[in-house]
This record gives structure tokens, C-alpha cells and sequence, in this order.
């Protein structure tokens, strides 16, 4: 093959089907390079072969995080030892790379090490540990680490280009009560990331947790009685709390109380009580018996509309006083 341009075919095999991508074991991306000289037979279905006399398309490198970015960049298969998701008719190039990738390619994903069920709930300083990544080529690595508060929908980066196997997360920097994913990524120098997110989710709990404003929180429209909802605060030293609820008409202005030393989390309130409008919030605030007060507020504005506009009155109260002003006409007539 001297002097004689070789063609290279990128497969990529993950079977997540059969072997899972699991927290607790290493996780692999393999990448299977071949060159061939005039046609190679793979053990695709149907016995799926490629010529030499094919026209490859230029392509920068490629990075798969999940399975569904194989169907959304429109790559064939599906995910199965029968029929593995497949890259090919692409010439991918690392022009950072001393060695282009001629052997099977492998990569060890980041694994955390040292939490255990009973380190779910963090507080203060927390250190995180995990193994060092590896590639088959012995390219350098660097870490990250993520939270998300939505169960993975989105992240967020606590630290970026580590170089040590471990990072010490201040949790203070983390809204308390919050329900959260850790991660790690490892991203060796071409560009290669592997990740591992942790199977549990983690409590953040420094310190008397704020109650959260369920409803109303924003662009309802309320008439008659309605329950005021919110979810409950959490306290790490187990104190007993109780809760206040008040309104504000003036988007926030000026507070009036509803309630206070409630113990459950909701509350019934008659808007018939108060005039109709469209600038109402509502606040709980969470106090513990060690005396720390957290407070919540519903999320943007909403709108109160009792019928007839009459505000401070039921109807019933409305039709008793139109009684009261007829009993007296005919009174007066006599």
C-alpha cells in the first residue's frame, strides 16, 4: 500500500441494548477503524459491503453522548447486535492527532467513588472522588463537573478543566432543598468526552430550606374560595416549622396576612374577601423553631374576578341587601 492514499471506514458499535451504559461499571465508546484496498465485507445485515471506488465525505470529528443523537444526525441502525448504529461513507480527520486513529478506540468514562446511599444529602463542603479516564492512545485528560436540578434536562458546571481525580463542591452555591443530579465528564486533548452521571439524586440541605409557591404562581384567573398551595420547607437539625401566607393586589408592593402558624402546607382562601384585580401575588414564608425564617412568592402575576364586582360581598349578601332596601319601599308606601 506505499504511496497508495488509504480509505478509512468509521463504525461505531454501542450496544446499549445488551450491555447498558451502567453506573458503577466502566463504560466504553468503541470505535472500529478499517482500510481496505479494494472492498471489505462487514457483518452488517445482508452482508453490507463497501468498494474502495466509493467517494467519502470529508467530516469533522464526531461526538455521541446518547442514543438518540444517532437518529437525530440521521445515521442508520437501531441500537441492536443485529442491526448497531453505523457512521460510514465519512473521511473523519483529527489534524491535532499524532496517530489518526488506527486501532480500535476506546475510552474510560469518569466514575464517581465515594458517595454512597447514605451521603444523599449534601451540606457545607463535599468532596467528590472519581477514577482517572483512559484512552487507547494514552491522550491527556481533563474533568468536569455538573449538577442539574431537573433531572437531566439541563446542567449546570461547578468546576471545568480539572486535572485531578477529585473537587471539593460548596454547596452553599446550590439553592437548599434542591433535588439534584451530579456528573463527570472527562475530555481527553482531541476532543473525545465520556461522561458518567450519578444513579442517585442528592439533597442540598445547609440550612432551613424555602417553601415553594405551587399555587397560584402566575397568570391564573381565581374567583370564589381557592386553595392556596406550597411545598413543604425541609430543615437539617430537624426543627418543627410552621407557616405564614399573605397577599399583595400591588405586585408585590405592600403584603396583608392571611394566615400565620400553619403547620400544613395549603390554605383556602375567599377571593370574594378582597377586590377584583390583576396585580395579586401570594407569599409563604417558613419559619423553624431554631429561628431561621425562608420565604417563597409566587412566580409572576394573577388575576382575581368575582362576578358583578362587588368586592368584599358574596352574591348571596348582595341579593339579602336588594331584600332588605324592598322590604322598607313597601314599608314606607303603606
Amino acid at each position: 500500500m506505499k504511496g497508495e492514499q488509504k480509505q478509512l471506514l468509521i463504525i461505531i458499535l454501542l450496544l446499549f441494548g445488551l450491555t447498558g451504559w451502567s453506573i458503577g461499571q466502566e463504560a466504553q465508546l468503541i470505535i472500529s477503524i478499517h482500510s481496505f484496498n479494494d472492498s471489505i465485507l462487514l457483518p452488517y445485515p445482508n452482508n453490507h459491503k463497501i468498494t474502495k471506488t466509493q467517494i467519502l465525505t470529508s467530516h469533522d470529528p464526531i461526538f455521541i453522548a446518547n442514543n438518540d443523537q444517532f437518529t437525530s444526525e440521521g445515521f442508520l441502525g437501531s441500537g441492536t447486535s443485529e442491526d448497531p448504529y453505523r457512521i460510514e461513507n465519512l473521511n473523519i480527520t483529527y489534524p491535532n492527532d499524532d496517530l489518526p486513529l488506527k486501532n480500535p478506540y476506546h475510552l474510560l468514562a469518569p466514575i464517581i467513588t465515594n458517595i454512597s446511599a447514605e451521603t444523599l444529602t449534601l451540606d457545607g463542603n463535599v468532596i467528590i472522588e472519581w477514577n482517572v479516564s483512559k484512552d487507547t492512545f494514552g491522550h491527556s485528560f481533563t474533568y468536569a463537573i455538573l449538577y442539574s436540578p431537573d433531572n437531566g434536562q439541563s446542567w449546570t458546571t461547578i468546576a471545568s478543566s480539572l486535572t485531578t481525580t477529585n473537587y471539593t463542591i460548596d454547596t452553599t452555591t446550590i439553592t437548599d432543598g434542591m433535588h439534584i443530579l451530579l456528573k463527570v465528564q472527562a475530555v481527553d486533548s482531541i476532543g473525545f468526552i465520556a461522561q458518567t452521571i450519578y444513579s442517585e439524586t442528592f439533597l442540598v440541605l445547609n440550612a432551613l430550606s424555602p417553601p415553594i409557591v405551587v399555587s397560584p404562581n402566575g397568570g391564573e384567573t381565581l374567583n370564589e374560595t381557592v386553595t392556596i398551595e406550597w411545598d413543604a420547607s425541609l430543615d437539617p437539625d430537624d426543627h418543627s416549622i410552621t407557616y405564614s401566607v399573605y397577599y399583595s393586589s400591588d405586585n408585590g408592593i405592600t403584603w396583608t396576612l392571611l394566615a400565620s402558624d400553619l403547620t400544613s402546607t395549603s390554605y383556602s382562601w375567599d377571593t370574594t374577601s378582597v377586590p377584583n384585580g390583576l396585580s395579586y401575588l401570594i407569599k409563604v414564608t417558613a419559619t423553624c423553631s431554631g429561628g431561621v425564617t425562608r420565604e417563597d412568592i409566587s412566580d409572576s402575576t394573577f388575576t382575581i374576578q368575582n362576578p358583578a364586582g362587588v368586592p368584599g360581598m358574596t352574591v348571596l349578601m348582595v341579593l339579602l341587601a336588594l331584600g332588605i332596601m324592598i322590604t322598607i319601599r313597601k314599608s314606607k308606601k303603606r
